[in-house]
């Protein structure tokens, strides 16, 4: 076998080996390519479920809180009456000098919304936004303490608790139903009468 001969022969399995060589790598590249494209999917699709299971619980929040925030506003309103009528009846009985009895029905209003105003106020506790729980600190503030012993000797801070009731009514627009939340500006105006 001559020289030329061995070359052309080198060659010819050289290109075979070259045309081996770059079809593996071919195929080498696919399998990445395809792998990455089924990882990105799967990061993809996962990204997508955290989002969906995100706005699910963050509807499920929306919808206990839209129960929760008006059910804590409501509580908190009956208490400050309540904590008004038996300031008044304490008062009235110190002026008349009537049996301690006589406030009996008076303290019984008193206690139950009393307990009332802390059984929502735990529930918000529990599920409300901390800016809520926040904006609620003026309300309770103005009220007698919610637990403990109290003696009934002043009446609500009302100043107070306006200031707290709008505060927290801001709360209650924003994390109930926020797309709405410039029509809430209106309700925010309003605070219970005394």
């Amino acid at each position: 076998m001559g020289l030329f001969e061995r070359q052309e022969r080198r060659k010819r399995e050289h290109g075979k080996w070259f045309e081996a060589k770059v079809a593996l790598g071919g195929a080498v590249i696919g399998a990445v390519v395809v792998l990455v494209g089924i990882l990105v999917t799967h990061i993809d699709g996962e990204q997508q479920q955290t989002l969906a299971v995100a706005e699910d619980h963050s509807a499920e929040a929306r919808d206990r809180r839209s129960q929760i925030y008006p059910a804590y506003l409501h509580a908190a309103t009956a208490y400050r009456d309540a904590m008004h009528s038996t300031w008044l009846a304490v008062e009235l009985r110190k002026q008349t000098g009537a049996p301690y009895a006589t406030l009996s029905p008076t303290l019984k209003t008193f206690e139950e919304a009393r307990r009332a105003y802390q059984d929502q106020r735990t529930l918000l506790a529990m599920y409300g936004s901390e800016r809520a729980w926040a904006a609620q600190t003026d309300i309770a503030a103005s009220l007698l303490p919610a637990y403990g012993k109290v003696k009934v000797e002043a009446d609500a801070d009302y100043n107070r608790f306006d200031r707290g009731y709008r505060a927290f009514l801001r709360e209650f627009c924003k994390d109930v139903n926020p797309e709405i939340e410039p029509d809430c500006r209106q309700a925010q105006a309003v605070v219970p009468a005394r």
